[in-house]
């Protein structure tokens, strides 16, 4: 009967839970859903409800309320009813059987995570997968943190007399809250396993959107320096070609739209086949390593290998070579330059300390139409040349003076404006540059470089608040049943003439120990599913997505959420007065 009614009540507490969480989710993604698409309605297909979806997840909720309540409706059937009727209380016997098999689990647990880790990363990166290996390494990703906390679980009791042994020495309030929660495991181990459920989530989100912030800065195409504004000249024509603009309109339109602005007009060689045959002739920097530069490949992918997309040789004077690289000309750069040298961006130009430069003749349009190549160069030249690389990978190859181009026979034309404002411009003035240019030439673009989108920090701080709330709440039910069934414990202080600060630090204790060792699990586990995820094995560049955890957050998740809670015992803790417990006969 005891059984069947705890078990009863585990079922209903996770029906009203599981459909309250339901409502509340759905309000919320009701409300987030604008606020995320930023008045985009392409970014979400519409607000749509899954019926069976939500059916599954208000059904899990009702199993794993009937599974939390199960473990202690068995032991409450078990009872002793004679110890129980003369109201003894006696700390239960440590077992050291079942913390060894929650090792077991725990480490099975994370074995199966990091095969899941692996397998989804190999399916993702293979294009020949079938779906249901995906699917396979989801649902192994899946199982292997839920295995770990079930073995986290039964290790639980050991954990808490381990803290016991080594609080203890921390006074009065620290020994008697340690071992409140060590020696009564039946409710400290379900706040413990609520808190650790609640922090892995967290911790375990906390790492994929740090893991995807990291992706995307690796895989971001910087186009300049960070808070600088670009301008192509050439404007593409139907036949593939392209026309150069004159730059005196796009200069006077960014003079007036970025106010207090530095305004360049860099100069560069094309590329081969730009401008058709309206140049002589084309000259590129040769590469010298076969492979690109990892560097170069990740942010260009072939940039330094093949022709197209930005002139690969860069003309002007140091203060152009400043304002590209966004950073000071070193002073080797500088006597390399002023000898008639070359400065490259990338190594993969430089052999042996030179830059040599290949130089064809132009062909007619209508054979570049029906794909002419280049022929042999007309023309090679070698150069001594330095390697300075800047803060992030640019379109920008070999930089030259414009002494050394003429030296060269290099074909010049003015190939690009760039524009340092004094103050980020707002989208407003942004929005008036592109107009602007628009009216110059309906194919000009305003590039302004913005650096990758920095969203990792914000989702994190609020997945940390929203931990804090949910842990406050669970560890304030456990701990005010513990206060409730402690009650003869706080009795007895007060009868013995205890402080109230002993009171206060025995509540400050337990909320130490329940609520730090559940947080510290917790971050622990949800570190594992994220690792899992990075891992690369024999013939993958790269994981599913970078192992990169925000430590900040998972440290004040792990250290001050405890601390927090604890504050909070401390704060709502009492002084009572000892309750006298007599029964009076009415008939006497």
């Amino acid at each position: 009967m005891i059984f069947a009614v705890m078990s009863i009540e585990g079922i209903l507490l996770g029906l009203v839970g599981g459909i309250l969480g339901t409502g509340l989710g759905i309000v919320a993604a009701r409300i987030a859903e604008p606020i995320l698409a930023q008045g985009s309605r392409a970014a979400y297909p519409g607000f749509h409800v899954d019926p069976r979806a939500l059916a599954l997840i208000v059904l899990g909720s009702a199993v794993s309320g009937w599974a939390a309540a199960a473990v202690p409706a068995r032991s409450a059937s078990r009872v002793d009813v004679v110890s129980a009727l003369r109201g003894a209380r006696r700390p239960p016997r440590p077992s050291i059987r079942r913390p060894m098999i929650g090792v077991f689990v725990a480490a099975f647990g994370s074995i199966v995570a990091l095969l899941g880790g692996i397998v989804t990363v190999a399916a993702h990166q293979s294009p020949n997968t079938r779906p249901s290996v995906t699917t396979g390494g989801i649902v192994l990703l899946v199982a292997g943190p839920v295995i770990m906390q079930i073995g986290m679980v039964l290790i639980a009791p050991l954990l808490l007399r381990w803290s016991s042994a080594i609080l203890s020495r921390w006074g009065t309030g620290a020994r008697l809250g340690s071992r409140d929660a060590s020696r009564n495991p039946g409710r400290a181990v379900p706040a413990l396993a609520a808190i650790m459920s609640c922090v892995f989530v967290s911790a375990f989100a906390m790492c994929l959107v740090s893991g995807g912030q990291q992706q995307s800065i690796r895989e971001y195409a910087w186009q300049a320096p960070l808070h600088t504004a670009t301008v192509s000249l050439y404007d593409q024509q139907t036949d593939g070609t392209a026309t150069l603009v004159p730059a005196t309109g796009v200069v006077a339109a960014i003079g007036r739209d970025l106010p207090r602005s530095r305004t360049r007009v860099l100069s560069g060689s094309p590329d081969f086949g730009v401008l058709g045959d309206a140049v002589p002739t084309y000259t590129a920097p040769r590469v010298a390593k076969k492979t690109a530069s990892a560097t170069a490949r990740v942010a260009y992918g072939t940039f330094v290998d093949d022709s197209g997309g930005s002139d690969h040789i860069t003309v002007g004077s140091l203060d152009d070579l400043r304002a590209i690289l966004g950073e000071s000309v070193s002073p080797v750069s500088q006597a390399t330059l002023a000898r008639g040298g070359a400065v490259s961006l990338y190594p993969d130009y430089v052999d042996h300390g030179r830059v040599t430069f290949d130089t064809v003749k132009s062909i007619s349009q209508k054979t570049l139409q029906n794909g002419g190549v280049a022929g042999k160069p007309i023309r090679t030249a070698s150069v001594v040349a330095v390697v300075q690389k800047p803060a992030h990978p640019f379109s920008y190859g070999v930089f030259v003076l414009p002494a050394t181009a003429a030296r060269l026979g290099i074909h010049v034309v003015p190939s690009a404006v760039i524009a340092t404002p004094a103050a980020a411009p707002t989208t407003a003035q942004l929005d008036a540059a592109t107009n602007d240019l628009l009216a110059v030439n309906q194919n000009l673009y305003l590039s302004f470089e913005d650096g990758p989108p920095l969203f990792a920090a914000q989702w994190s701080w609020a997945l940390l608040v929203l931990t804090t709330v949910i842990a406050l709440g669970a560890s304030s039910i456990a701990l005010a049943l513990a206060r409730a069934d402690g009650r003869r414990d706080s009795d007895v202080l007060v009868a013995v003439g205890a402080a109230p600060r002993v009171q206060r630090a025995f509540g400050f204790w337990q909320g130490v120990v329940i609520a730090g060792v559940g947080a510290v699990i917790g971050v622990v586990l949800g570190l594992v599913p994220a690792f899992a995820l990075g891992l690369k094995t024999a013939g993958m560049t790269s994981g599913f997505i970078p192992f990169a955890p925000p430590w900040l957050q998972l440290g004040l998740t792990a250290v001050a959420m405890p601390l927090l809670i604890a504050g909070g015992a401390w704060l709502t803790a009492r002084r009572r007065l000892p309750t006298l417990r007599t029964r009076r006969d009415p008939a006497v």
